[in-house]
C-alpha cells in the first residue's frame, strides 16, 4: 500500500464513525420553536384557548380595552407607511358573526378594532388588512418587508400625526396567534398590524399563517395631543391651601391656579403635575379658586371651581 493511502483510509474511517454518531444522536435534539428570518420570527405559541378561533377577542378583552382607553386621542383616519408606499383610509371594524376580529370591506383599506384603544392611547391598538384579493395585491401585501425601526404614521380626525416604530415582526400559525400579546392590556402605547401570510388553504378558505407587526408610539416624533385634557376634581380650600384631585389624563404636565373675586380673575401660580395637589394661599384670601390642568401641548382643561370663600 502506498504511504498516502493510509492517512486517507484513516480519515475516511473517522468521517464514517462521525456520521454514524450524528445519525444516532441527531434525532434526540428538540425541534426549534423560533426561526429567525431577517427581522421576522416564526413562533409556535399556541394555547388551548387560542386554537378555538384565530384573532377572536373575548369579552374580557373588550372590558379591559374600555377601562384602559382614556379617549383623549381622536379616532384614527389614515395610515401611511412610506417605506412600502402605502397610504390608505382606516375603517372601524368590530367582531364578525363568528366572534373574530372583522376585516375592512375595502380590500385596499385597513380596519381598526373599534372595541380596543385608539392608536396613540395607552394599550394595544390593533389594525388589520388584507394581503391580496382574487385579482391581485391588497393593502398589506408587502407588510412582511418592514424592518425594525421603520415608521408607521397614523393621522387622526383632528389632523394630529402619530408616529409608531416597528419593534418586531412575528409570524404565527393562524390558530396559534397569542391574543393576549396582540389585544391584551399594556401600559405602553402600542399599535399592532395584522395580515395573512404563508400558503393559501383552499379547504379552510384562508392562509395558514398570520403576520403581526408590533410597533410602539414614538412620542417625540409625534404631534402633541390637540384635545383638552381631563380636568382636576374636588377643588376645596382648607387650612390656608387650595387642594384638588389630580386629572386622570396622563398627558397633564402642570396645573394653573386662579383666584376670582368681585368679577375679576388673576392667576396665582402653577404647580407641576408631579407635585402635591395643594397650593398655599395668601392670608385672608377670599373669593373662589379655579384649577385647570394643562397638557404637553399647553392646552388647558375645563375649569374646576372651589366653593366661594368669604
Amino acid at each position: 500500500m502506498k504511504k498516502w493511502l493510509l492517512p486517507v483510509s484513516i480519515l475516511l474511517m473517522l468521517v464514517s464513525i462521525g456520521t454514524l454518531i450524528f445519525l444516532l444522536i441527531g434525532n434526540t435534539k428538540e425541534p426549534e420553536t423560533n426561526i429567525t428570518q431577517g427581522d421576522t420570527k416564526t413562533e409556535s405559541a399556541a394555547s388551548s384557548e387560542t386554537k378555538e378561533d384565530p384573532l377572536k377577542p373575548s369579552e374580557i378583552f373588550k372590558k379591559e380595552f374600555k377601562s384602559l382607553s382614556t379617549n383623549q386621542v381622536e379616532l384614527p383616519k389614515t395610515l401611511t407607511i412610506d417605506s412600502l408606499k402605502v397610504k390608505t383610509n382606516i375603517e372601524q371594524v368590530g367582531l364578525d358573526k363568528k366572534g373574530a376580529m372583522g376585516t375592512p370591506k375595502n380590500e385596499q383599506q385597513v380596519g381598526w378594532y373599534k372595541f380596543g384603544p385608539r392608536p396613540g392611547d395607552v394599550g394595544n391598538a390593533v389594525i388589520d388588512g388584507h394581503t391580496d384579493t382574487k385579482t391581485g395585491p391588497a393593502v398589506f401585501y408587502q407588510l412582511h418587508e418592514l424592518k425594525k425601526g421603520d415608521k408607521i404614521n397614523i393621522k387622526d380626525e383632528s389632523g394630529r400625526n402619530l408616529v409608531f416604530r416597528v419593534k418586531k415582526l412575528v409570524e404565527y400559525g393562524h390558530l396559534d396567534a397569542p391574543l393576549e400579546k396582540i389585544f391584551g392590556a399594556s401600559d405602553q402605547r402600542n399599535l399592532n398590524l395584522i395580515t395573512c401570510i404563508g400558503t393559501y388553504d383552499e379547504n379552510e378558505g384562508t392562509y395558514d399563517n398570520r403576520l403581526v407587526v408590533f410597533t410602539e408610539l414614538d412620542q417625540k416624533a409625534s404631534d402633541p395631543v390637540k384635545t383638552p385634557p381631563k380636568p382636576a376634581t374636588n377643588v376645596r380650600v382648607s387650612s390656608g391651601f387650595v387642594n384638588w384631585y389630580a386629572s386622570t389624563d396622563d398627558e397633564v404636565v402642570t396645573y394653573n391656579i386662579y383666584q376670582e373675586q368681585d368679577g375679576k380673575r388673576k392667576k396665582l401660580g402653577s404647580t407641576e403635575s408631579i407635585e402635591r395637589k395643594a397650593f398655599p394661599l395668601p392670608q385672608d384670601t377670599t373669593g373662589r379658586f379655579i384649577i385647570t390642568a394643562v397638557n404637553k401641548a399647553g392646552i388647558e382643561s375645563e375649569e374646576a371651581f372651589s366653593a366661594v370663600q368669604k
